[in-house]
């Protein structure tokens, strides 16, 4: 194998000031040291698997001034991300989906729980969904809600095909925990009368847990409709037993333009977050995927979340694809706040999305400085590790390698990350039968 290839491919980039010209790998940065190699990745990778913590206080609010080149900022990262998006324009769309799959260790990750514990549905969403759950240790809050309830209730928003609802199960089963859950979801409904854009056809889980799908009052599953999300909360209130956990992993296809795919998604994101704030019970946990931070609405969004959660995190897993934009909050100990101020927010969601995309959610001059600089610089890490990703990728599709040379690379390089994921999850590591393959059966 041609060691100055895996050299200069797993080798960090070197981010400068982007000006006119996009800064690529530097030549006299490069090192053929193997020891060097394997350090520069775990770097990476460290990087790649860290949480953002907020320590902004809510509950210390301090006047200040908006910082004019605060704001700015947030336009300056989103305008060089999309330039190093857009460079991607010129290869072909089949040839570069399949590069940055060969490229991805996440996929890596994802083929061989596929290949040693064949979990139901074992996609890049169930990745994720068991990753974050052992990392943030949700076992802790899963234990109480036994102590406290003997029930673990959790509803899942946009959840369509299962995918989290398929790990969460694996991971209770594995904690002993699978007889104490119960759960629902809502997705848009693949069996509706008229077609919907988004909605998704796989429907393994759905079609044996029909009585735990809940598609909204006119059966259509569309989450952005204010009867609609009432009639969430009027399913969720009427449980018996009070709802722990949230997840909404809710997203558009915006290939066609990932310039805007934050902006696209953020009504989405405000619909999931006001029905998830009116049916999570006291210190519960909110999980909710985003793309990039850099649109007033999403500070917004995220303001709301910092202010009603005791501890948030911004995390990119180590399970995702590491050349797109999605990263995960994670919101611990939910401080359910008066009802009128959730029948306000709820107000907003019948707003047209023109009329929603044109409104302040909170005005600027309400959000603190300090956490639109906590923000701001989360936007700067996730930003850089995606232009690192990106970039890396073009200049190994430059050096015209093979498919099969490049996966050789890429196995090489993915080793650390299948150490950290172990790390936090033991999974791979784990005994049991992995020839079932039910739903949430080893």
């Amino acid at each position: 194998m041609n060691i100055n290839a895996i050299s200069n491919f797993m080798k960090c980039v070197k981010l400068a000031k982007l000006n006119d010209k996009i800064p690529f790998f530097e030549d006299e940065a490069y090192s053929n040291s193997l020891n060097n190699i394997y350090h520069s990745d775990n770097i990476i990778v460290s990087n790649i698997f860290l949480n953002f913590l907020f320590k902004f206080n809510v509950l210390q609010i301090e006047s200040d001034n908006i910082s004019v080149n605060t704001i700015e900022d947030f336009a300056y990262v989103k305008k060089y991300t999309n330039m190093v998006r857009h460079l991607t324009s010129i290869y072909d769309v089949t040839f570069w989906s399949r590069l940055t799959t060969l490229t991805d260790p996440a996929k890596k990750i994802q083929y061989k729980i596929r290949l040693t514990k064949t979990p139901f549905i074992c996609t890049s969403a169930w990745c994720k969904c068991y990753e974050l759950i052992s990392r943030f240790n949700f076992e802790s809050v899963l234990i109480n809600c036994v102590k406290k309830h003997d029930k673990i209730n959790t509803w899942h928003l946009c959840e369509a095909p299962g995918a989290f609802v398929s790990a969460m199960g694996y991971y209770l089963q594995l904690k002993g925990l699978l007889p104490y859950w119960t759960w629902m979801a809502s997705s848009l409904n693949p069996y509706y009368q008229t077609k919907i854009n988004g909605v998704v056809y796989d429907t393994r889980l759905s079609d044996i847990s029909f009585n735990n799908w809940f598609y909204c009052a006119d059966g259509s599953g569309n989450i952005c409709d204010f009867d609609n999300i009432k009639s969430i909360i009027s399913n969720a209130h009427s449980s018996k037993y009070p709802i722990s956990l949230v997840t909404a992993d809710g997203s558009f296809d915006c290939s066609k333009d990932f310039g805007n795919q934050e902006i696209s998604v953020v009504y989405l994101k405000f619909c999931e977050l006001i029905t998830a704030l009116h049916i999570l019970d006291q210190e519960g946990v909110f999980v909710q995927k985003y793309f990039t931070l850099f649109e007033e609405k999403t500070r917004s969004i995220i303001f709301i979340i910092r202010y009603f959660f005791d501890q948030v995190f911004l995390c990119k897993p180590l399970t995702s694809k590491r050349g797109n934009s999605e990263i995960y909050v994670i919101a611990k100990g939910y401080r359910k706040p008066n009802p009128s101020i959730l029948e306000n927010l709820l107000l907003l969601t019948k707003l047209s999305l023109d009329s929603f995309i044109n409104q302040n959610i909170i005005p600027l001059e309400i959000i603190p400085l300090s956490f639109l600089s906590e923000l701001l610089l989360s936007a700067k890490i996730f930003s850089m590790m995606q232009q690192t990703a990106i970039q890396q990728n073009i200049f190994l599709s430059d050096q015209h390698l093979s498919f099969q040379h490049i996966n050789q690379i890429s196995k090489f390089r993915s080793e650390p990350y299948f150490t950290i994921f172990n790390t936090f999850t033991n999974f791979l590591k784990s005994q049991g039968d992995h020839k079932k393959k039910t739903p949430f059966c080893l």
